[in-house]
């Protein structure tokens, strides 16, 4: 395909030379894997084309050399390589032309990929070249004409066969007068998708006209004013011979044409619909009526449903690409196990990033012919067959990123062919050794092992037999000593040794490896390295991504990464790193990730910092860093999406700078020294999700500009002084799931507008003055709702009952208030309910033992679930009293605790035995109420119960003997009640002391109470057999001290002339 701008190399193509956004396949710090995009195969259909004649020895056409030295003149780059030869009196010795051996008539303009001139070339007088009658074959690809418009004289050239203005810069609608060319064989308007809208096509009814076209490509081109179905049903009625058809990024859309009728392109052996935003649509029925072809790609379509299996007897594909089509799904098993006759000449198969399922079949070891296979990205199980050893010309083997297990099958180390090995990402196991890698033929150049349950267990002096140019090994338990074996290696890009246990210091040699000046990607993070960053690092000149996180380096950041001009992320986060952050940062242009949290820095944040224009993402957290925000961190970083400056000692105000940036999206300053109100600029940030200054000294109210965020999803402004009403404007705000303005001085009502968001997973107003009752009927709508916190502010009223229709809620706080009336029985259908908190308000009444069926107590800790499964940003933390004090959970433990506080009330009646019910209870707190009756004997059963407060209540009897058998109980308070008999012994209660007993006076048996038991003194013996007839005790806390004697108070129900009476007379 002479001139093609989808003609590639027959070589093996090199993926993943662009970029690589940090930490390859799935690891923790934001991993992000980049790769080229193929271009199509070279098939002969150049070839086929008529060639152009040879020129003749004598001299050509003066009128059409005058005509080629006009079309020069009206050209700005004079310095083209061909058009420097143009100069004597034959121009069929021009370079770039071709005249025909016969007439003499110049047939051939080849001017393709020639333009020197970072300024391009320019049309002045195309016209020129309409006098060249028997022009063929014209070739402007590669030069830039600065987005003049394509001339509709271009219809005139009638002999045209071959037409190529691929990348050319041309730009505006593409002339229907095209359509006039009834002789083109070859047309080529394509251009870089990433630019797109350069070309234009309102219709393509022009191209009925070109009977003869078999090969067409308009990449780039925006076709999106045709028609959905236009375009397929126009190539398949008008162009029978085509054989070749690209129209990847013309941004179509709507549905792919399911169905053309009679299907008349069967000639088609070329097709690229690649990275066209087609919905809803499946692969067409007409596609695998086409038994020519060769290559299809239809890779990021946003295609869904089965891939066909009749793909496998298309006799002669070669090339099948379904990339990026996150909804297209198959079974691998069914998919390439067709046997001998399935995939006769498959040569490369892409299905990355799909949803793809079952077992790679042993079967595919009869598709000889492969020599590329890209699965990654899918949900692939099952193991890798050992008759993957059959494809003796496999080169590319990509499985990453799927949940294949066990062990690498031997046979995979002897394929000769293999360069590109990736199982990243797996949950592969085993131990590979030096001597499953001598077995390698030596081509193997690209390994990437990271991120399984892999040992690589290989000897400090082993040479490997081949020299790879990117090693991804993290998470193979490399360490403790820097593995040696790598500096043997002489053409390292990328480098990827991220949490492999390495406690060594960083050897200098790795430094200065002979691959320094090309190492593009350097990743040691997540392992213990120790020492300094050396300045020698400056010398990696070619370095595109340093991650040295998660370790622990000291000294400071060298002033020597001001050389690594190429970097686009800096990822030091998490060391022991001290000093200042260097100026000479802010000359890093290219940067787009700089972190450097969780560090001792210190002074201030570098004005530098402005100058990086394509930083993305910009973390200085958990440092010491002081000073207050430089406004040169303003609308110049247009790029800037992430702001975190959080817990520091930052003061000054909040700078109306930072409103400037417009694409921000994540901005939190919380935990610093920040004085002032919240600027009423924030509301000028349409794209920010994420909010949080809590933990500072801000004041004034929460800014009404703030409803003007429509994308806000976390809102965190606790711990502040804020004051003034909660705007009722947030309601405004649907896409909100965070709402904490706990710990501030917020005074009025609880706006019914607030409660209508509907997305809200968790509202936090505990912690202010507002009073008032709670809003009803909202929170029916809050399906969502998982966390309501409401404790320590001045709220009156029931407790609404309607709380039952919040179906997700895992906690309700609504401790300290002044809520009245009982406990709403209905509180008992929160099935996920896992902490409940009603402590000190004035409630009454018994407690409903409706609460046993709070399903959600009753799983053991281990079986419970993470509190926001796909939580992006916001890590909640919650106090639970438990063991006499506050203790604070944060999301990854608050699924360790359940808790019930109903401490502090008025609560009447006896301690319910349907609580026994909930077996992975860990706090029980009822002090503080008016309890009587017993403890249930099956106490016993709440096995993990941690914390159990009964204390300051009238419960009678004995303690029951289960107790001994609550293991993890380690905090209980039975003190000032009316309990007695004695203390049960052995197992946990041997472990609590006086204080977990005090006030009940009839309790005994246990040394530091030095009392007796009823079978040493009969008067306390008789007493509490009085009380098991049937007494109820009153009071029974009073002793006659001095006298050793007890006296029993007891009062009566029954008829005053019973015995009991009588005893006590």
């Amino acid at each position: 395909m002479v001139g093609s701008s989808t003609t590639p190399s027959q070589t093996f193509s090199i993926l993943l030379p662009i970029s690589i956004v940090f930490q390859l396949l799935g690891d923790i710090n934001s991993a992000i894997f980049v790769q080229s995009t193929p271009t199509a195969p070279s098939l002969p259909l150049a070839g086929r084309l008529p060639p152009p004649p040879s020129s003749i020895n004598g001299s050509c056409l003066e009128s059409e050399r005058a005509a080629l030295l006009r079309f020069k003149a009206g050209l700005d780059d004079l310095t083209n390589t061909h058009l420097i030869s143009w100069r004597g009196l034959d121009c069929c010795t021009w370079e770039g032309i071709t005249c025909n051996n016969l007439t003499g008539s110049v047939v051939n303009i080849d001017l393709g990929g020639t333009s020197t001139n970072s300024s391009g070339m320019r049309v002045v007088d195309f016209s020129s070249l309409l006098q060249l009658r028997s022009l063929q074959h014209l070739d402007l690809s590669g030069n830039s004409f600065n987005h003049v418009p394509l001339p509709d004289l271009i219809g005139s050239f009638e002999e045209l066969r071959y037409l190529n203005l691929s990348r050319s810069g041309f730009a505006g609608a593409v002339p229907p007068q095209l359509g006039n060319l009834s002789r083109l064989q070859y047309l080529d308007l394509s251009h870089d998708i990433h630019q797109p809208g350069l070309l234009r096509v309102d219709s393509l009814r022009w191209l009925s006209g070109l009977p003869s076209l078999r090969f067409l490509a308009l990449d780039g081109a925006d076709l999106s004013a045709v028609g959905p179905h236009d375009w397929a049903h126009t190539l398949n009625q008008r162009l029978p011979s085509l054989c070749e058809l690209h129209l990847r990024g013309c941004r179509l859309g709507g549905e792919l044409a399911s169905s053309l009728g009679r299907v008349n392109f069967t000639s088609l052996e070329v097709i690229d619909l690649s990275s066209n935003p087609f919905s809803s649509s499946k692969i067409p029925s007409w596609l695998l009526n086409m038994s020519n072809l060769r290559y299809v790609d239809m890779s990021s379509m946003s295609l869904h449903g089965p891939i066909p299996l009749s793909f496998s007897e298309l006799p002669y594909l070669q090339h099948l690409n379904l990339d990026n089509n996150e909804n297209l799904t198959a079974n691998v098993s069914e998919l390439l196990g067709g046997g001998h006759g399935g995939w006769p000449r498959l040569d490369t198969l892409r299905i990355r990033h799909g949803s793809l399922y079952g077992e790679v079949p042993a079967s595919i070891g009869n598709i000889t012919s492969l020599r590329q296979l890209y699965l990654s990205f899918n949900n692939v199980g099952g193991t890798i067959p050992s008759s993957i050893g059959n494809l003796h010309q496999l080169e590319a083997l990509y499985l990453s990123l799927n949940k294949i297990v066990g062990e690498l099958p031997p046979t995979i180390w002897h394929l000769p062919a293999l360069i590109h090995l990736f199982v990243a990402g797996n949950r592969l196991t085993g131990v590979i050794s030096e001597a499953h890698l001598s077995y390698s033929a030596g081509r193997l150049q690209r390994l990437s092992l990271g991120d399984n349950f892999l040992v690589l267990n290989i000897s400090s002096d082993w040479i490997p037999p081949f020299q790879l140019n990117y090693l991804n090994a993290g998470s193979c338990q490399m360490g403790p000593a820097f593995p040696s074996w790598i500096k043997n290696q002489r053409g390292l890009m990328w480098i990827f040794l991220s949490d492999n246990r390495i406690s060594s210091e960083i050897p200098g040699w790795l430094w200065d490896l002979p691959s320094k000046h090309d190492l593009r990607v350097f990743n040691l993070s997540g392992n213990s390295l120790t020492g300094s960053i050396p300045v020698s690092i400056g010398e990696l000149r070619s370095l595109e991504a340093l991650d040295l996180s998660q370790n622990k380096l000291t000294g400071s950041i060298p002033t020597a990464v001001e050389q690594l001009r190429n970097l686009w992320t800096l990822q030091l986060s998490t060391n022991n790193l001290s000093g200042g952050i260097p100026a000479c940062i802010g000359d890093l242009h290219r940067l787009q990730i700089l972190d450097l949290s969780g560090n001792n820095l210190t002074g201030g944040i570098p004005e530098s910092i402005g100058r990086l224009r394509n930083l993305r993402s910009l973390s200085l957290s958990w440092n010491n860093l002081e000073g207050s925000i430089p406004i040169s961190i303003n609308g110049q970083l247009q790029n800037l999406r992430i702001v975190d400056f959080s817990r520091n000692n930052l003061t000054g105000d909040i700078p109306e700078s930072i409103t400037e940036l417009r694409n921000l999206t994540y901005l939190d300053l919380s935990g610093n020294n920040m004085t002032a109100v919240i600027p009423t600029s924030v509301g000028v940030l349409q794209n920010l999700e994420f909010l949080d200054l809590s933990g500072n000294n801000l004041t004034g109210g929460v800014p009404i500009a703030l409803c003007n965020c429509p994308n806000l999803t976390s809102l965190k402004l606790t711990g502040n002084k804020v004051s003034g009403e909660i705007p009722a404007c947030i309601g405004n705000l649907k896409r909100l799931q965070v709402f904490d303005l706990s710990s501030n001085e917020l005074m009025g009502g609880i706006p019914t507008s607030v409660l209508s968001c509907l997305s809200l997973q968790f509202l936090n107003l505990g912690g202010n003055n507002l009073s008032g009752d709670i809003p009803t009927s909202p929170f029916v709508s809050m399906k969502d709702l998982k966390t309501l916190d409401l404790a320590y502010n001045k709220l009156h009223g029931n407790i609404p009952v309607w709380m039952e229709n919040i179906p997700r809620l895992k906690i309700l706080r609504l401790r300290s208030n002044k809520f009245s009336g009982e406990i709403p029985c209905q509180l008992a259908n929160l099935k996920s309910l896992q902490v409940l908190d009603l402590a000190k308000n004035n409630l009454t009444g018994p407690i409903p033992h409706q609460l046993g069926n709070l399903s959600g107590m009753t799983l053991r800790t281990t079986q419970q679930r993470s509190y926001f499964e796909k939580r992006e940003y916001y890590v909640q933390t919650i106090a639970v009293h438990m063991k006499g004090s506050d203790l604070h959970f944060v999301f990854k433990t608050i699924f360790l605790i359940t808790s019930i506080d109903l401490s502090g009330n008025s609560l009447s009646g006896g301690f319910p035995e349907s609580l026994i019910n909930l077996s992975g209870l860990v706090v029980l707190d009822m002090s503080r109420n008016f309890l009587t009756g017993t403890i249930p004997e099956r106490i016993g059963n709440m096995r993990e119960l941690q914390s159990l407060d009964l204390s300051n209540n009238y419960l009678m009897g004995r303690i029951p003997p289960s107790m001994r058998y609550m293991s993890f109980l380690s905090f209980l308070n039975l003190s000032n009640n009316n309990l007695s008999g004695e203390i049960p012994a052995g197992g946990q209660m041997d472990t609590f002391d006086e204080a977990s007993f005090l006030g009940n006076p009839f309790l005994c048996g246990v040394l530091f109470l030095q009392r007796n038991c009823p079978r040493e003194d009969p008067q306390l013996l008789e007493c509490m057999i009085s009380q098991d007839e049937g007494a109820v005790l009153d009071v029974a806390r009073l002793a006659l001290h001095g006298y050793g004697k007890w006296v029993c108070l007891w009062s009566f129900d029954s008829d005053p002339d019973s015995t009991h009476q009588e005893k006590l007379e």
